[in-house]
Protein backbone atom coordinates (compact mmCIF):
# COMPACT_ATOMS: atom_id res chain seq x y z
CA UNK A 1 0.00 0.00 0.00
CA UNK A 2 1.41 3.39 -0.97
CA UNK A 3 1.58 6.05 1.70
CA UNK A 4 -0.59 9.00 0.74
CA UNK A 5 -0.58 11.90 3.15
CA UNK A 6 -3.48 14.22 3.82
CA UNK A 7 -1.84 17.52 4.71
CA UNK A 8 -3.12 20.82 6.01
CA UNK A 9 -1.95 24.35 5.40
CA UNK A 10 -2.67 27.83 6.70
CA UNK A 11 -4.16 29.21 3.49
CA UNK A 12 -6.95 31.78 3.59
CA UNK A 13 -10.45 30.47 2.92
CA UNK A 14 -13.55 32.29 1.80
CA UNK A 15 -15.83 32.67 4.80
CA UNK A 16 -18.98 30.61 4.73
CA UNK A 17 -22.30 32.39 4.98
CA UNK A 18 -23.15 30.51 8.15
CA UNK A 19 -20.24 30.05 10.52
CA UNK A 20 -20.02 26.37 11.60
CA UNK A 21 -21.03 25.48 15.13
CA UNK A 22 -18.17 25.32 17.63
CA UNK A 23 -17.79 21.88 19.13
CA UNK A 24 -15.41 19.32 20.57
CA UNK A 25 -15.87 16.35 18.26
CA UNK A 26 -16.95 16.34 14.63
CA UNK A 27 -18.15 13.42 12.50
CA UNK A 28 -18.04 12.96 8.74
CA UNK A 29 -19.94 10.09 7.14
CA UNK A 30 -18.81 10.95 3.60
CA UNK A 31 -15.02 10.83 3.80
CA UNK A 32 -14.51 14.40 4.96
CA UNK A 33 -16.88 16.26 2.65
CA UNK A 34 -19.30 17.36 5.39
CA UNK A 35 -19.01 17.42 9.20
CA UNK A 36 -21.40 17.68 12.13
CA UNK A 37 -20.76 18.06 15.87
CA UNK A 38 -21.20 15.02 18.11
CA UNK A 39 -20.71 16.37 21.64
CA UNK A 40 -23.79 15.38 23.64
CA UNK A 41 -22.73 14.34 27.14
CA UNK A 42 -19.19 15.75 27.02
CA UNK A 43 -18.19 18.66 29.29
CA UNK A 44 -17.75 21.91 27.38
CA UNK A 45 -14.05 22.03 28.25
CA UNK A 46 -13.32 18.33 27.70
CA UNK A 47 -10.24 18.60 25.46
CA UNK A 48 -9.62 15.24 23.77
CA UNK A 49 -6.09 13.77 24.00
CA UNK A 50 -6.68 10.22 22.75
CA UNK A 51 -9.36 7.93 21.37
CA UNK A 52 -9.79 4.37 20.19
CA UNK A 53 -12.43 2.10 18.64
CA UNK A 54 -13.31 -0.75 21.01
CA UNK A 55 -15.76 -3.35 19.74
CA UNK A 56 -18.88 -1.31 18.85
CA UNK A 57 -17.90 1.71 20.96
CA UNK A 58 -15.52 4.64 20.78
CA UNK A 59 -13.53 5.53 23.90
CA UNK A 60 -12.04 9.01 24.39
CA UNK A 61 -9.47 10.18 26.93
CA UNK A 62 -9.62 13.80 28.03
CA UNK A 63 -7.26 16.40 29.48
CA UNK A 64 -8.88 16.54 32.93
CA UNK A 65 -12.27 14.79 32.84
CA UNK A 66 -11.16 11.17 32.59
CA UNK A 67 -12.67 8.82 30.04
CA UNK A 68 -15.93 8.94 28.08
CA UNK A 69 -17.51 6.24 25.93
CA UNK A 70 -20.11 6.32 23.16
CA UNK A 71 -21.82 3.06 22.25
CA UNK A 72 -24.69 4.54 20.21
CA UNK A 73 -22.93 5.97 17.15
CA UNK A 74 -22.09 9.26 18.93
CA UNK A 75 -25.64 10.23 19.77
CA UNK A 76 -24.34 10.68 23.32
CA UNK A 77 -21.27 10.18 25.51
CA UNK A 78 -21.16 8.84 29.05
CA UNK A 79 -18.40 9.19 31.63
CA UNK A 80 -16.60 5.96 32.44
CA UNK A 81 -13.85 6.78 34.94
CA UNK A 82 -14.58 4.65 38.01
CA UNK A 83 -11.24 3.69 39.54
CA UNK A 84 -9.26 6.45 37.84
CA UNK A 85 -7.62 9.25 39.86
CA UNK A 86 -9.65 12.45 40.03
CA UNK A 87 -8.98 14.90 37.16
CA UNK A 88 -6.42 12.53 35.66
CA UNK A 89 -4.96 13.44 32.27
CA UNK A 90 -5.39 10.62 29.76
CA UNK A 91 -2.63 10.69 27.14
CA UNK A 92 -3.10 7.36 25.36
CA UNK A 93 -5.61 4.53 24.86
CA UNK A 94 -5.23 1.00 23.51
CA UNK A 95 -7.89 -1.61 22.74
CA UNK A 96 -6.52 -5.14 23.08
CA UNK A 97 -8.91 -8.08 22.70
CA UNK A 98 -11.32 -7.72 25.64
CA UNK A 99 -9.30 -5.16 27.59
CA UNK A 100 -8.67 -1.43 27.44
CA UNK A 101 -5.47 0.32 28.51
CA UNK A 102 -5.23 3.99 29.49
CA UNK A 103 -1.89 5.78 29.68
CA UNK A 104 -1.88 8.76 32.02
CA UNK A 105 0.21 11.75 33.01
CA UNK A 106 2.12 10.95 36.24
CA UNK A 107 -0.19 8.06 37.19
CA UNK A 108 1.15 5.23 35.04
CA UNK A 109 -1.21 2.82 33.28
CA UNK A 110 -4.77 1.73 34.07
CA UNK A 111 -6.56 -1.30 32.68
CA UNK A 112 -10.24 -2.18 32.26
CA UNK A 113 -11.56 -5.73 31.88
CA UNK A 114 -15.23 -4.73 31.58
CA UNK A 115 -15.42 -2.45 28.52
CA UNK A 116 -14.35 0.63 30.45
CA UNK A 117 -16.96 0.42 33.23
CA UNK A 118 -14.23 0.29 35.90
CA UNK A 119 -10.45 0.77 35.89
CA UNK A 120 -7.56 -0.47 38.00
CA UNK A 121 -3.87 0.44 38.12
CA UNK A 122 -1.44 -1.85 36.32
CA UNK A 123 1.86 -0.30 37.33
CA UNK A 124 4.07 -3.35 37.97
CA UNK A 125 7.44 -2.58 36.40
CA UNK A 126 6.46 0.89 35.20
CA UNK A 127 5.29 2.73 38.32
CA UNK A 128 3.76 6.17 37.94
CA UNK A 129 5.69 7.06 34.80
CA UNK A 130 3.87 9.38 32.40
CA UNK A 131 2.72 7.40 29.35
CA UNK A 132 2.42 9.24 26.05
CA UNK A 133 1.50 6.48 23.58
CA UNK A 134 0.81 2.76 23.10
CA UNK A 135 1.64 0.41 20.24
CA UNK A 136 0.95 -3.26 19.53
CA UNK A 137 3.35 -5.42 17.51
CA UNK A 138 3.08 -9.20 17.14
CA UNK A 139 1.24 -9.55 20.44
CA UNK A 140 3.66 -7.34 22.40
CA UNK A 141 2.35 -4.07 23.86
CA UNK A 142 4.71 -1.10 23.81
CA UNK A 143 4.30 1.94 26.04
CA UNK A 144 6.10 5.12 25.04
CA UNK A 145 6.80 7.22 28.12
CA UNK A 146 8.71 10.26 29.32
CA UNK A 147 11.31 7.74 30.54
CA UNK A 148 11.77 5.58 27.45
CA UNK A 149 10.15 2.40 26.13
CA UNK A 150 8.39 -0.28 28.20
CA UNK A 151 6.95 -3.57 26.95
CA UNK A 152 4.31 -5.97 28.21
CA UNK A 153 4.06 -9.63 27.18
CA UNK A 154 1.02 -10.39 29.36
CA UNK A 155 -1.66 -8.10 27.89
CA UNK A 156 -0.67 -5.10 30.00
CA UNK A 157 -0.64 -6.69 33.46
CA UNK A 158 3.09 -6.06 33.99
CA UNK A 159 5.80 -4.05 32.25
CA UNK A 160 9.54 -4.16 31.59
CA UNK A 161 11.85 -1.30 30.61
CA UNK A 162 13.79 -1.97 27.39
CA UNK A 163 15.19 1.48 26.56
CA UNK A 164 15.60 4.67 28.56
CA UNK A 165 17.15 8.08 27.99
CA UNK A 166 14.46 9.77 25.89
CA UNK A 167 10.79 10.70 25.66
CA UNK A 168 8.70 8.67 23.21
CA UNK A 169 5.98 10.52 21.29
CA UNK A 170 4.71 7.82 18.93
CA UNK A 171 5.51 4.44 17.34
CA UNK A 172 5.17 3.01 13.84
CA UNK A 173 6.06 -0.24 12.10
CA UNK A 174 6.69 -1.49 8.56
CA UNK A 175 5.89 -5.04 9.72
CA UNK A 176 9.44 -6.27 10.31
CA UNK A 177 10.84 -3.19 12.06
CA UNK A 178 9.50 -0.89 14.78
CA UNK A 179 10.28 2.83 14.91
CA UNK A 180 9.92 5.29 17.77
CA UNK A 181 9.69 9.07 17.40
CA UNK A 182 11.47 10.61 20.40
CA UNK A 183 12.63 13.98 21.68
CA UNK A 184 16.17 13.21 20.43
CA UNK A 185 15.42 11.57 17.07
CA UNK A 186 14.03 8.41 15.47
CA UNK A 187 14.97 5.03 16.98
CA UNK A 188 14.71 1.68 15.23
CA UNK A 189 14.34 -1.93 16.39
CA UNK A 190 14.78 -5.01 14.19
CA UNK A 191 14.24 -7.61 16.93
CA UNK A 192 10.64 -6.95 18.04
CA UNK A 193 11.63 -4.19 20.42
CA UNK A 194 14.34 -5.97 22.43
CA UNK A 195 17.07 -3.52 21.35
CA UNK A 196 16.96 -0.05 19.81
CA UNK A 197 19.44 1.98 17.74
CA UNK A 198 19.38 5.56 16.48
CA UNK A 199 17.99 5.88 12.96
CA UNK A 200 17.81 9.67 12.57
CA UNK A 201 19.47 12.16 14.95
CA UNK A 202 17.89 15.50 14.06
CA UNK A 203 16.04 16.62 17.19
CA UNK A 204 12.53 16.20 18.56
CA UNK A 205 10.01 14.29 16.42
CA UNK A 206 6.28 14.49 17.05
CA UNK A 207 4.97 12.12 14.38
CA UNK A 208 5.81 8.97 12.53
CA UNK A 209 3.90 6.98 9.91
CA UNK A 210 4.91 3.86 8.02
CA UNK A 211 3.81 1.40 5.38
CA UNK A 212 5.77 -1.24 3.47
CA UNK A 213 7.29 1.35 1.12
CA UNK A 214 7.95 4.54 3.05
CA UNK A 215 8.43 6.13 6.45
CA UNK A 216 7.42 9.72 7.14
CA UNK A 217 8.72 11.49 10.24
CA UNK A 218 7.63 14.99 11.28
CA UNK A 219 9.44 17.22 13.77
CA UNK A 220 7.69 19.57 16.18
CA UNK A 221 8.84 22.54 14.07
CA UNK A 222 7.18 21.05 10.97
CA UNK A 223 10.22 19.70 9.15
CA UNK A 224 9.52 16.33 7.54
CA UNK A 225 11.84 13.47 6.61
CA UNK A 226 11.10 10.50 4.35
CA UNK A 227 12.86 7.13 4.19
CA UNK A 228 12.37 4.57 1.43
CA UNK A 229 14.83 1.99 2.81
CA UNK A 230 13.34 1.12 6.20
CA UNK A 231 15.00 3.93 8.12
CA UNK A 232 18.56 3.51 6.89
CA UNK A 233 18.62 6.80 4.94
CA UNK A 234 16.37 9.80 5.48
CA UNK A 235 15.73 12.61 3.00
CA UNK A 236 14.82 16.11 4.17
CA UNK A 237 11.44 17.06 2.71
CA UNK A 238 11.01 20.37 4.52
CA UNK A 239 8.16 21.93 2.48
CA UNK A 240 6.04 18.81 2.87
CA UNK A 241 4.15 19.52 6.10
CA UNK A 242 3.79 22.33 8.61
CA UNK A 243 4.14 22.64 12.35
CA UNK A 244 0.53 21.73 13.14
CA UNK A 245 0.76 18.24 11.65
CA UNK A 246 1.10 16.35 14.91
CA UNK A 247 -0.67 13.06 14.13
CA UNK A 248 -0.42 10.91 11.04
CA UNK A 249 -3.45 8.64 11.19
CA UNK A 250 -4.72 5.96 8.78
CA UNK A 251 -8.34 6.83 8.00
CA UNK A 252 -8.77 4.76 4.87
CA UNK A 253 -7.10 2.44 2.42
CA UNK A 254 -6.26 5.26 0.04
CA UNK A 255 -5.54 8.12 2.41
CA UNK A 256 -3.53 7.55 5.57
CA UNK A 257 -3.78 11.11 6.74
CA UNK A 258 -2.79 13.97 8.93
CA UNK A 259 -4.99 16.57 10.59
CA UNK A 260 -5.32 19.97 9.07
CA UNK A 261 -5.25 23.65 9.85
CA UNK A 262 -8.04 26.08 8.95
CA UNK A 263 -10.16 23.20 7.64
CA UNK A 264 -8.31 22.98 4.32
CA UNK A 265 -7.64 19.50 2.93
CA UNK A 266 -4.76 18.99 0.50
CA UNK A 267 -4.23 15.54 -1.01
CA UNK A 268 -1.50 14.54 -3.41
CA UNK A 269 -4.04 14.29 -6.19
CA UNK A 270 -7.07 16.18 -4.94
CA UNK A 271 -7.77 19.49 -3.26
CA UNK A 272 -10.89 20.29 -1.26
CA UNK A 273 -11.32 23.84 -0.02
CA UNK A 274 -14.06 25.02 2.29
CA UNK A 275 -15.10 24.54 5.87
CA UNK A 276 -17.87 22.02 5.22
CA UNK A 277 -19.28 22.26 8.72
CA UNK A 278 -15.95 22.75 10.51
CA UNK A 279 -15.03 25.94 12.37
CA UNK A 280 -11.92 27.90 11.45
CA UNK A 281 -9.56 26.35 14.02
CA UNK A 282 -6.72 23.85 14.24
CA UNK A 283 -7.44 20.14 14.47
CA UNK A 284 -5.15 17.56 16.07
CA UNK A 285 -6.72 14.08 15.95
CA UNK A 286 -8.49 11.93 13.40
CA UNK A 287 -10.08 8.53 13.95
CA UNK A 288 -11.74 6.17 11.51
CA UNK A 289 -14.76 4.43 13.06
CA UNK A 290 -17.47 2.10 11.72
CA UNK A 291 -19.74 5.17 11.65
CA UNK A 292 -17.44 7.60 9.85
CA UNK A 293 -14.35 9.72 10.53
CA UNK A 294 -14.03 11.66 13.78
CA UNK A 295 -12.03 14.87 14.16
CA UNK A 296 -11.29 16.89 17.26
CA UNK A 297 -9.88 20.37 17.67
CA UNK A 298 -6.42 20.91 19.11
CA UNK A 299 -5.80 22.55 22.48
CA UNK A 300 -2.89 23.97 24.45
CA UNK A 301 -2.13 20.75 26.39
CA UNK A 302 0.90 18.65 25.52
Amino acid sequence: MKLYILMFASLLLTAAKNEPTEGLIYLSRDGGQQWTTMDTGLPDDAAINAWVVFQNSVVVGTESHGIYISDNAFKSWKRSSTGLPASVKINALLANKNTLLAGTYQHGIYISYNEGSTWQATTKGIGLTSVRCFFMHHGIIFAGTTDGIFVSNDQGRSWQSVQRGFQVNTFASDNERIFAATNIGIYRSTDSGKTWTASLNKGAFANLAADQDKLVAVMFDGRAYISSDHGMLWLDNAPFLDQYTFKLTPVGRKIPSAPWRDSLFIYYYQQLAGRNGLPNKNFSLLLRTPYGILATASHDGC
